[in-house]
């Protein structure tokens, strides 16, 4: 009986329903989180926000660095192309040097050779703008070092104007005030000129 005292009921007689506003304020506050929960949530979102923050940073690092190198890749390419214009002048405007250089040209075939060689006999000689050019057989290892031997010696008749010939294959031939001399090796050249012609050197 005791447990029934504080029902209320209704005209009917059955017990009444509680308060709409109780029951409401009730399950809400069954429905809110803890605040413990509330506190260790704020702190996951501080944590990731302060993660976002740091790989937006060093994402900004990285496209700052990206940028720079590109801006540098861009002048380089600038000032090469600069230099090209100015190299491609250069070649338009003077002749690459007084003497021609020499190149190695590999043909395939040996047939092609020989024609080569009887068209430069034919032609007797062969110019290109203020250069003469010599077609010589292939110049191997050995003979290359024999004719490069004579390098000093050209040098030195070069300063002294004097007129010289590298002939084929490692003959160099020299016109001086006593007549026209060959030599085979540079020792002998300079031998020679050191006892006739002192004043050269």
């Amino acid at each position: 009986m005791s447990s029934r005292k504080g029902l209320r009921r209704g005209d009917d007689g059955t017990p009444a329903a509680a308060p709409v506003d109780n029951i409401t304020q009730s399950q809400s506050c069954e429905d809110m989180p803890p605040a413990w929960f509330l506190s260790e949530m704020e702190k996951g979102f501080s944590r990731i926000h302060d993660m976002v923050e740091d790989r937006l940073s060093n994402i900004n690092k990285v496209v700052e660095k990206i940028h720079n190198e590109h801006s540098a890749i861009n002048e380089k390419l600038a000032d090469l192309s600069a230099k090209q214009s100015e190299y491609e002048a250069t070649a338009v405007d003077l002749p690459e040097h007084d003497r021609p250089r020499a190149l190695v040209i590999r043909l395939l075939r040996s047939s092609d050779t020989e024609k080569i060689l009887a068209a430069a006999r034919q032609l007797k000689k062969l110019e290109y703008g203020n250069s003469t050019i010599m077609v010589f057989r292939d110049v191997s290892t050995a003979l290359y070092k024999r004719r490069k031997a004579f390098t000093d010696l050209k040098k030195l008749l070069q300063r002294c104007d004097i007129k010289y010939s590298l002939l084929y294959p490692a003959t160099l031939r020299i016109d001086l005030s006593g007549g026209r001399r060959s030599f085979t090796s540079p020792k002998s050249a300079e031998t020679y000129l050191r006892q006739h012609h002192p004043e050269y050197f």
